[in-house]
């Protein structure tokens, strides 16, 4: 699951048909009347949800960053403490990336 709430009764299935249909969220309340009762009354009743789903999904690319990728290069660290937060942040895929720690 990717924690983001979407709207309530949604699933992907129908989500996908949507954005398919009409091409972006605001089009899809644009044409609502359009839609099956059901789903217009869900899409009505969690409106709120789903633009806030949508700018939680949204990934910005307009942000100044100002980043020296060398500087931020990590070359030494305990790999017995990273391996232990990555585990208790559910953070697998990572793991299987960091070298076994070495006996000596």
């Amino acid at each position: 699951s990717d924690n983001i709430p979407g709207v309530a009764g949604i699933g992907p299935k129908t989500a996908l048909e949507l954005i398919s249909r009409f091409g972006a969220l605001e089009n899809i309340y644009q044409n609502i009347k359009k839609l099956p009762e059901k789903t217009r009354q869900r899409l009505l009743e969690n409106k709120e949800a789903a633009f806030l789903s949508q700018k939680i999904a949204t990934i910005r690319r307009d942000v100044p960053i100002r980043m020296d990728l060398e500087k931020a290069r990590v070359s030494h660290y305990n790999n017995v403490r990273v391996r232990a937060i990555f585990q208790e942040l559910g953070f697998y895929s990572l793991l299987k990336r960091l070298e076994k720690p070495s006996l000596f």
